[in-house]
């Protein structure tokens, strides 16, 4: 990555008709968060951050509801970050952050969990 300044939205799929799913995928973004929080990084996860909300208040977790908050927080990041784990290519929510993101100019990096690597989409 050209630069750590700033804060990075990570993104992530979240979707899923299995529960546990959806909680490894929700394990798997916080731990990535964390260890990117750990080298210096200043972090945005929503998946962290809205997924107890929701299930505090009972909210919903479709992207029909989170996509105007989270494309907000989007919109003050100095990049966007995607958690290439399985499904994040078929997730609408993924899918249209990187979209917005690319409307906006925001760079965009694919990382990969187990190395913490990342490749700029192009």
């Amino acid at each position: 990555m050209s630069t750590l300044h700033g804060i990075a939205y990570l993104a992530c799929p979240y979707a899923s008709d299995h529960k546990e799913v959806k909680r490894l995928r929700l394990a798997l973004v916080t731990d990535t968060a964390g260890r990117l929080m750990q080298k210096g990084q200043v972090i945005f996860s929503p998946l962290t951050h809205n997924a107890p909300i929701a299930a505090e208040v009972s909210l919903p977790t479709n992207w029909n509801f989170w996509s105007r908050i989270d494309l907000a927080f989007l919109s003050h990041c100095s990049r966007l970050l995607v958690l290439t784990i399985k499904g994040w290519e078929e997730s609408i929510g993924v899918q249209a952050e990187i979209k917005a993101a690319k409307a906006q100019g925001i760079p965009v990096y694919y990382i990969d969990y187990r190395t913490l690597s990342t490749r700029k989409a192009p």
